[in-house]
This record gives structure tokens, sequence and C-alpha cells, in this order.
């Protein structure tokens, strides 16, 4: 079955999950296997990226999130990077997907020759968090 949505109905569900991600929300990197749809995590999250206020902004029919710090975030630990969960504010559970070195999530290190995808974290280094939509 395929659902066909007026304009006007796309623009109000973007709309309604950018509200529900709201202010303070965060997207966390994890490792390991990603756990049931909400449930607690196993690990402790690779990195931590605070979003903007507001965390992101509809354009192209997309959802464009906004890290609050373009600069990147400090990366708590080294693993190596399979999952991602973005929280509201309140710590609310909101999205979980797996990330990797191709697909929607692509994680990504600058510095290599044509930014070669790679999901390896290391402590100490600098996790950016690049161009994420949702659709």
């Amino acid at each position: 079955m395929t659902v066909a949505l007026a304009p006007v109905l796309q623009q109000a569900r973007l709309a309604a999950t950018l509200a529900a991600i709201g202010p303070g929300a965060r997207v966390l990197i994890y490792g390991g296997e990603r756990p049931m749809a909400g449930a607690d995590a196993a690990t402790l999250a690779l990195a931590e990226v605070p979003l903007a206020d507001p965390p992101g902004l509809i354009t192209g029919g997309k959802i464009v999130l906004v890290p609050a710090d373009p600069a990147g975030v400090l990366i708590r630990c080294s693993g190596q990077a399979s999952w991602t969960r973005i929280v509201a504010g309140g710590g609310q559970w909101l999205l979980d997907c797996d990330v990797g070195e191709q697909g929607d999530w692509q994680i990504s290190a600058d510095g290599l020759p044509g930014d070669v995808p790679q999901t390896q974290l290391y402590e100490g280094g600098t996790f950016i968090l690049g161009t994420v939509t949702l659709a």
C-alpha cells in the first residue's frame, strides 16, 4: 500500500516532528548493538551532540537538524559508531537509527582524502554533526 500526502499534510507532519524534538534535544552516537526501540542503551554514548534552539529547520520537504556548536563536541570514549538516538530536552526517547559508512546517517572523517566514510571514533577527538535530514 502506498500513501500520498498533500503538501499541507506533509508540512504539518514535519512541523509536528520538529516541535516534538524541541529545545534541549540531543543526538547521541553509540557503538555496539542497537537495543529495542526506546530501550536503555547497553553502553555509554561515544558522543553527545546538543542541538540548537530551534533544533532544525524545514526545507525542501525535510527537517535539517542543526547542532548547537557547529565546531563539534568532544568524543567521550573510543569505539565503532553503529547507531544513534535523538532524545528530547527532557531525555525522552524520540528516534533510533543505524549509522554507518553508507546510507542516510553516514559518518565520515574530516581531513581524510575525499572525506572517506568511517565509523571509528577516538576518545578526545572531535565529533562534528554534518548534514542530517529527516523526511
